[in-house]
């Protein structure tokens, strides 16, 4: 599990969330339903229950915001329209106590090195990381 601060939708402030990491999958092209190969190499999937610990309002969504990076790659934003999402749309606004159990596909670069959340793509740290591992 992970905890990071999120800025309020609304009126600013800072409120929590929280991430439980459900698992990791690696898939085929076929296995997302996706219309083509991986432009980077290797389609994961991720699944997450995101849930809003906090008191105020707080969004979550991965579009954009996810960086893949291994020991000889630089990261890249790696998420990817491709392929089916199961579970619930995790891109949403969460109000205090509700949570949302899902996934969402990525094209990384290999089997290896880690993925990153960033909140906002110019904060100084990732909200939380997940490292990947050959499988």
């Amino acid at each position: 599990m992970a905890t990071y601060d999120v800025t309020e939708t609304s009126g600013g402030g800072t409120t929590r969330m929280s991430v439980w990491f459900e698992g990791i999958e690696y898939l085929s092209a076929q296995g997302i339903g996706a219309t083509g190969e991986p432009k980077r190499g290797q389609f994961v999937r991720i699944t997450l229950t995101v849930k809003n610990v906090g008191t105020k309002n707080a969004s979550f969504c991965s579009d954009g915001k996810i960086k893949w990076e291994s020991d000889t790659t630089a990261p890249q934003v790696v998420t990817t329209t491709e392929g089916v999402r199961e579970g619930a749309d995790l891109n949403t606004t969460y109000r205090p106590g509700q949570s949302l159990n899902g996934s969402f596909n990525l094209d990384v670069g290999a089997r290896e090195g880690k993925v990153a959340y960033w909140q906002n793509l110019t904060d100084a740290q990732p909200s939380f990381v997940l490292n990947l591992f050959r499988g």
